[in-house]
């Protein structure tokens, strides 16, 4: 699950300049121990089975907390690994 693009709300998030490439990373990386394990057994699984998958995931923010997000993923058309992956802050909604 590594990240080969983003938007410039992601790369705002996450302080990575727009003019510059991605950081070699991963999705496992930008959600919590528990989440990581859920993308492997189950978001993944169900994206490859049924081409979307609707849910939450805690999000790590650049101060190192984690923050819940309201997630909706697809699966591509084209190729059977790109997956992507739009994420809504509900940090904002919950204080």
């Amino acid at each position: 699950l590594t990240l080969r693009d983003a938007n410039m709300a992601a790369r705002h998030t996450w302080l990575w300049p727009a003019e510059t490439p991605l950081p070699s990373i991963t999705l496992r990386d930008l959600v919590d121990a528990e989440d990581g394990r859920r993308l492997v057994q189950q978001v993944i699984p169900t994206l490859q089975r049924d081409g979307a998958w609707y849910g939450s995931l805690r999000l790590l923010q650049p101060d190192g907390t984690f923050s819940p997000a309201s997630v909706c993923a697809m699966a591509s058309l084209y190729d059977d690994e790109t997956y992507s992956f739009w994420c809504r802050d509900l940090s904002p909604v919950r204080e």
